[in-house]
């Protein structure tokens, strides 16, 4: 029969079932005991008593007398437990073969746990080493702003003609378009000047269809067209001739403020007929072809010139942009005398650096690990971008591709996951993937939703005090 017992004023809040076994003479109980904690702890004790068969005690019939025994013991388990599965294995010197089971699982965890040390050190770069990689920065930095070195440089140090940082005057309407990953965004941004500066924005996200992201670059900008076509009239200015600032997060040579020619696609981007042709132009033809609107394109920038000019605009003294999202990327304010590429040693100029193509001359083949190059090989753009995957690592669009090439070496050694079954392994390492996955779109989404935007029409609207004509 159950019996009620008060707890000592000591006891811990457990709860749950247990059962327990209790062999001391010639008669053995099953228990089954039950912790309930509803502000007031109680132990509920339920117990069945069994004899030990005398040949079993005796040391004769042994394989006769355990499998009765366990035979008994397990259908008494069931009467008091009928929902708990429950089968008892006889143990052969027990003792001893523990033993060396307990050495040998001891064993195999110390050489999954080495296996997994030797595998991560090699994502880990030590003091020596980050000196190394920011030495071989700098000359690749160097290079790609001389006139000699640039055509072949990595690092493409691009001039962006942007030659100062905002100083709070700017005022206006203008349009901004934002094309830099899998989304493109179109703003109205109202700049209000004065003692307080005010940016007020207006915007809608549309989608990039896979087909226009790898299809023809015409299709592609004619899907860019309809976004704008469609947010103008939501927001009633259809008739208005706005200024524009283009965001446009890939490689361009910037051959004026509104000139830029694109080196390459990266993110995925494969769009036919762009590549080595002048992106304002592209978008100026697409708006011909929709015949509905009309728009003045005055600068285009990418998302490190937009990132800088946005917080230039609530801080002066902010002279660098940095962008860790789906690319990462930086820009800065560069003295004139310093870059070859343009004429001129008079001021200075915002460098677009492009370092995400750092590495890509092999120079970082050296710290280069088996994770690197396997998201490399399976990367839409296979070997581009080296520094995206490689040195910093804090990308958005690599964290989830390095993280499932990772599970799936480590999964190849037999290393297990939180001591999950063989079949639950690639579950589990699937929600892990999407989990990242989700969270750094979130995080790569959200963290910059400001800058890049805004910095294009800051831009636009210090032209007339600090852009040269022509």
């Amino acid at each position: 029969m159950p019996r009620n017992l008060t707890p000592s004023p000591l006891c811990l809040a457990e709860s749950g079932d247990f059962l327990a076994l209790d062999l001391g003479g010639t008669n053995f109980r099953v228990l089954r005991v039950k912790v309930s904690d509803n502000g007031k702890q109680k132990v509920e004790i339920e117990n069945r008593i069994c004899a030990v068969p005398e040949d079993l005690m005796h040391g004769t019939g042994t394989q006769v007398g355990a499998s009765l025994f366990a035979r008994r013991l397990q259908k008494s388990v069931r009467r008091l437990v009928p929902w708990c599965d429950v089968r008892f294995l006889p143990s052969e010197d027990g003792s001893g073969k523990g033993a060396a089971m307990v050495t040998a699982v001891a064993s195999r965890l110390a050489k999954q746990q080495e296996l997994r040390e030797a595998t991560l050190r090699a994502l880990t770069l030590d003091e020596k080493q980050l000196l190394q990689v920011k030495q071989r920065m700098r000359a690749e930095m160097e290079r790609g702003l001389t006139k000699d070195g640039h055509a072949t440089a990595p690092v493409k140090m691009l001039p962006t003609y942007v030659r100062s940082t905002p100083d709070g005057t700017e005022k206006g309407d203008f349009l901004a378009l934002d094309l830099g990953g899998t989304n493109f965004r179109v703003l109205l941004v109202k700049l209000r000047s004065g003692k307080r500066r005010v940016a007020e924005m207006h915007n809608k996200i549309y989608a990039i269809p896979v087909d226009a992201m790898e299809g023809t670059g015409e299709e592609l900008f004619d899907h860019i067209v309809h976004c704008i076509s469609e947010f103008m009239e939501y927001m009633g200015i259809k008739q208005c001739v706005l200024p524009l600032g283009f965001t446009f997060s890939f490689p361009c040579e910037q051959r004026g403020l509104d000139q830029a020619i694109l080196l390459k696609w990266t993110k995925g981007f494969k769009a036919t007929g762009c590549e080595g042709e002048d992106v304002v132009d592209l978008l100026r033809e697409a708006i011909k072809r929709r015949e509905e609107f009309d728009l003045d394109v005055v600068a285009i920038v990418n998302d490190t010139v937009g990132t800088m000019m946005s917080c230039g605009y609530d801080d002066p003294f902010c002279e660098v942009g940095l962008i860790v999202g789906t690319g990462c990327n930086a820009c800065y304010m560069e003295e004139m005398k310093n870059v070859e590429t343009v004429e001129g040693d008079e001021g200075r100029m915002c460098i677009n650096t492009e370092w995400g193509a750092f590495g890509d001359n092999g120079c970082l083949d050296d710290i280069r690990t088996e994770f690197d190059r396997e998201v490399d090989r399976l990367s839409m753009n296979p070997g581009k971008q080296t520094t995206r995957s490689t040195a910093i690592r804090a990308a958005s669009m690599e964290w989830a591709p390095l993280l499932s090439v990772m599970i799936t070496i480590f999964h190849q050694f037999s290393v297990r996951f939180d001591g999950l079954p063989h079949q639950a392994r690639f579950i589990k390492a699937y929600e892990v993937v999407k989990a990242v996955s989700e969270t750094a779109a979130r995080i790569g989404k959200d963290a910059v939703r400001f800058g890049p935007i805004c910095g294009d029409t800051l831009i636009m609207s210090t032209l007339q005090n600090v852009m040269p004509t022509g």
